[in-house]
């Protein structure tokens, strides 16, 4: 049957969602010596969100619908029938969550001289909790972020060449990691913590009069650092031990049932986090016949990626493959006027830039991809007035 009140409406879904987020900032910076100099700054945030309505497959089915992969299901809840909340049959949930916090920053720098530095760089950011949109799941925690990173800036050869990099290492706690539940519908747990460590590296050289070099490395190791396991403790916090056995950590009971163990183990690789990212641009500029004309080059490349932190889904839904793609351009300017010829992916490389399915069931054989932009030659007049 229908949703009382709407004709031919199976499905319905009617919610109102409030999101307030405040904070207070503040940062100083002090010369300790005339090389060496700290900066030190506090942000307090409070965030308090809110979700209510009703969705269901009309008053027969007004409750928490469970997920897939065993993934802790809502626990049901009754319809409120003393509200008629925006023309839906009655108020399904009703639901909050709020919290406050303090995220610090501190950077202390040593100038070598007007071209070369060093700093040492300690920060943390987090992620407000929320609301789930499936109307049965708890609301998920915040998230924070805490980063450690030494760094340096420098130029060399007269200013022709400059380079910089930092190490780095971020960890993430009580992380925020959405799925696609029953119904397409997305929910967000949060998962235990991971870890990234990693370099970055950037380089800039004026090689001779109008000739340029540009080159990035990034080095990552994207991974977990405790199981993620799909249940909540009571009070929110991530399940992070779910040894296999005949015990599933989404009930206090065994059920005689074996349990597979974590649905990530720990030290996985985080989905959407390529271990390797280069890129590589050259570019002449020189003069041609009263106009200015140019040449570029420009490669960028990157290792596979996961496309999900579930290692069963992952599996389902497969790897993006690394890849690299080649872009090529020429044109001239004078005055207002330039014209511009360029070819994107000029070997129409088709890398995968996303993996996903429509719904939580259906992966084996209902994947999507989004590909890279295929080969594509293009030829632009621009006039600026």
């Amino acid at each position: 049957m229908w949703v009382t009140g709407w004709q031919d409406t199976w499905w319905l879904t009617k919610q109102q969602r409030v999101d307030r987020d405040s904070a207070a900032f503040g940062e100083a910076t002090f010369d300790i010596t005339p090389k060496l100099s700290l900066l030190a700054g506090l942000r307090y945030f409070k965030y308090d969100n809110s979700l209510e309505g009703f969705r269901g497959f009309g008053l027969h089915n007004p409750l928490g619908i469970p997920s897939t992969y065993g993934e802790q299901a809502p626990a049901p809840n009754a319809c409120n029938f003393a509200v008629q909340f925006q023309g839906a049959p009655c108020l399904s949930f009703d639901k909050s969550t709020e919290g406050t916090g303090t995220t610090p920053k501190g950077t202390l720098t040593y100038k070598f001289d007007s071209q070369r530095l060093i700093y040492a760089t300690y920060s943390k950011g987090y992620r407000p909790g929320g609301i789930n949109r499936v109307g049965g799941l708890g609301p998920y925690q915040a998230d924070y972020l805490k980063n450690y990173e030494i760094g340096w800036k420098t130029t060399w050869l007269d200013n022709h060449l400059r380079y910089n990099g930092a190490f780095f290492r971020e960890d993430w706690n009580n992380f925020q990691f959405s799925f696609l539940g029953n119904y397409g519908l997305t929910a967000i747990h949060n998962a235990g913590a991971a870890r990234v460590t990693g370099m970055e590296n950037e380089l800039a050289w004026a090689v001779t009069q109008g000739f340029t070099l540009q080159a990035g490395l990034t080095l990552l190791d994207p991974k977990l650092t405790e199981n993620y396991c799909g249940a909540l403790n009571p009070d929110g916090s991530p399940i992070t031990d779910c040894p296999p056995g005949d015990t599933n950590p989404l009930l206090p009971q065994k059920t005689g049932v074996p349990w597979p163990g974590p649905k990530a183990p720990s030290g996985q690789q985080l989905p959407y986090t390529s271990k390797v990212k280069g890129n590589l641009v050259a570019r002449y500029d020189f003069p041609l016949g009263g106009w200015l004309a140019y040449g570029q080059g420009a490669y960028v490349y990157q290792t596979a990626q996961q496309s999900e932190l579930r290692t069963v889904q992952r599996e389902e839904i497969g790897e993006m493959p690394a890849f690299g793609t080649l872009d090529l351009a020429t044109g001239i300017a004078r005055n207002a006027y330039s014209l511009d010829f360029f070819v994107t992916n000029v070997f129409d490389e088709r890398g995968q830039l996303f993996r996903f399915t429509q719904c939580s069931s259906c992966s084996i054989v209902n994947n999507y991809v989004v590909p890279t932009q295929p080969r594509t030659f293009a030829l632009r007049f621009t006039q600026k007035f």
